[in-house]
């Protein structure tokens, strides 16, 4: 029984000084899952709009997906993959971080 947290948001905004109706509202949104008890770590993973959007065009997102787990006595090592959609002849972006904790 090991359910995950889990993290969701939600922006929309409204602008009365935009002409056109379909212009007029942008939002952006994510959602984050983590599990605390993954075998010996935190297992997470994310999707959310990389930027506001307005509702007359698709959102770029942004994914990720995380494990961290203690390596020693006050190391936590975290190995992060992450990509990110670009619009127009912009390439998409993809990732690999490899995060380091020491805590004494």
């Amino acid at each position: 029984e090991n359910f995950p947290s889990i993290s969701f948001g939600l922006e929309s905004n409204h602008d009365e000084s935009v002409t056109t109706t379909n212009n007029d509202q942008t939002s952006h949104y994510f959602l984050g899952l983590q599990w605390d008890d993954f075998g010996d770590g935190t297992f997470g993973a994310a999707i959310g709009s990389k930027e506001p959007y307005n509702e007359s065009a698709d959102a770029s997102s942004m994914y990720e997906v995380f494990y961290s787990y203690n390596y020693a006595d006050g190391i936590t090592v975290t190995p992060l993959i992450y990509s990110k959609d670009n619009s127009g002849s912009t390439a998409d972006e993809t990732g690999v971080i490899l995060k380091t904790t020491f805590s004494y």
